[in-house]
């Protein structure tokens, strides 16, 4: 089981370019690449190292800024040079996700490189949507094809009387089963 405390941002289970990195950490067994770039997708977003943490208790924490130099958001990313595949991800999320701000996305997903395929995300975002009964969790699949990934994709509204929430996917050779617990 792999344990994933985070507050707001993304993580990202991806083989991606390693010249992005500026840093790396060590956690739940794997080295994580710390993202740090201005302006760059998903996005465009200001990524910072400085986001991202492992505490004591060794719990990974991921946070958004406001920048004192520049007054605007800055947020985070881990990916790791691992190509995941078929098994369970769970994270296990203390944040109040069903009231981020609308346009705050935390993701949790694979990915399976520059070719946008095998892409499996939970999402938690409206998107830029304000009105009140926003989905504001998705599910979302980009299999791999051999022409285009043609996404399928399900959302919902969640409302939750506290902080705590359980979210994971199960991936196999026939499907992928979704599932989110609070």
């Amino acid at each position: 089981m792999r344990i994933i405390y985070t507050i707001i941002t993304t993580l990202c289970l991806s083989m991606i370019p390693l010249s992005t990195a500026q840093k790396t950490i060590q956690w739940s067994g794997y080295e994580w690449f710390l993202k740090e770039m201005q302006g760059a997708g998903p996005g465009p977003n200001d990524w910072e190292s400085n986001n991202v943490w492992v505490d004591a208790d060794n719990k990974l924490h991921l946070k958004l800024h406001k920048s004192p130099t520049t007054g605007g958001w800055t947020c985070a990313e881990l990916y790791s040079k691992v190509r995941f595949s078929f098994g369970t991800f769970r994270w296990f999320v203390e944040g109040a996700i069903d009231k981020l701000d609308t346009n705050v996305v935390l993701g949790l997903f694979t990915y399976g490189g520059i070719d946008g395929t095998n892409e499996i995300d939970i999402e938690m975002a409206k998107w830029g949507r304000t009105e009140s009964e926003a989905s504001n969790l998705f599910y979302t699949t980009y299999p791999h094809t051999l022409d285009v990934a043609k996404p399928v994709s399900s959302g919902t509204r969640i409302s939750l009387q506290g902080t705590y929430t359980t979210n994971q996917f199960i991936w196999n050779s026939y499907n992928i089963v979704y599932q989110s617990q609070h």
